[in-house]
């Protein structure tokens, strides 16, 4: 999983780059997924604020999501659950974040999606608190966009969207956006949280 340095950079930067992160196998597997969810239209347009602030504007995102369900019985998607019940052991043992839960979902930009500026926090709910994206873009190279910029108070850090590389952030001190894709692009994205929540209405 991580290791001391990845810890520290967490806690004094608040965010984290890793390639390579997941075993070869499992993210072919995942990506494969991915894959045949936007092939077979499965994605559903992702919306903006919880409960009765839910909403759809293409004006802040444009992406397609398709949400993961921890009672799936795939053995690929039960393989990632116990990845991210493992990294969340570990992290609730180096920072006592009190993670209960995590929701995640596949996501798709199509050419000319983004994401506007925000933070992964609710302004009526502060149960976030990890933010961990995966990509899965194999053949992304300089032009494609979709890139993640992380707003630092110094600077702008740049994430390109490389294939088995995730980034992880503070999800209530962390302002990012993705710029438009230029090409599609893919990543499983989703969130340690401080409770469980149920499927389908989160963004």
């Amino acid at each position: 999983m991580l290791n001391d340095h990845h810890l520290d950079q967490l806690a004094q930067q608040h965010y984290l780059r890793l390639d390579g992160f997941f075993p070869v196998e499992l993210y072919s597997a995942l990506r494969k997924k991915a894959r045949a969810l936007v092939e077979n239209d499965e994605m559903e347009r992702a919306g903006i604020g919880s409960g009765a602030q839910f909403e759809m504007n293409k004006r802040i995102r444009g992406d397609e999501v398709f949400w993961l369900n921890r009672q799936d019985e795939d053995p690929v998607i039960q393989h990632f659950w116990k990845w991210i019940q493992d990294l969340s052991d570990q992290l609730n043992r180096a920072f006592f974040l009190g993670i209960r839960d995590a929701e995640f979902h596949f996501a798709h930009y199509p050419k000319g999606a983004y994401y506007r500026p925000h933070f992964d926090q609710f302004k009526d709910r502060n149960n976030r608190l990890i933010s961990f994206i995966l990509y899965m873009n194999d053949q992304w190279q300089s032009g494609h966009g979709g890139e993640l910029v992380i707003h630092n108070k110094s600077e702008k850090i740049v994430v390109e969207p490389l294939g088995n590389r995730v980034a992880m952030f503070r999800s209530d001190a962390v302002l990012h956006e993705v710029l438009e894709a230029h090409q599609p692009r893919l990543s499983l994205t989703g969130w340690f949280t401080s409770q469980p929540l149920g499927l389908g209405f989160l963004t």
